[in-house]
């Protein structure tokens, strides 16, 4: 379950930033493999 502030955050990706769900979700899921701060791992 994604906290607040983690919603809220994916909420700006996606309005602000317009980044696709897709592009988001397979962060999210490499995340899951190796963790590490979301910002980082969708600039990469």
């Amino acid at each position: 379950m994604l906290s607040a502030t983690h919603s809220k955050f994916i909420r700006f990706l996606q309005e602000e930033l317009s980044l696709s769900t897709s592009s988001i979700t397979l962060a999210l899921r490499y995340r899951e493999q190796n963790p590490g701060p979301l910002p980082m791992i969708l600039w990469q």
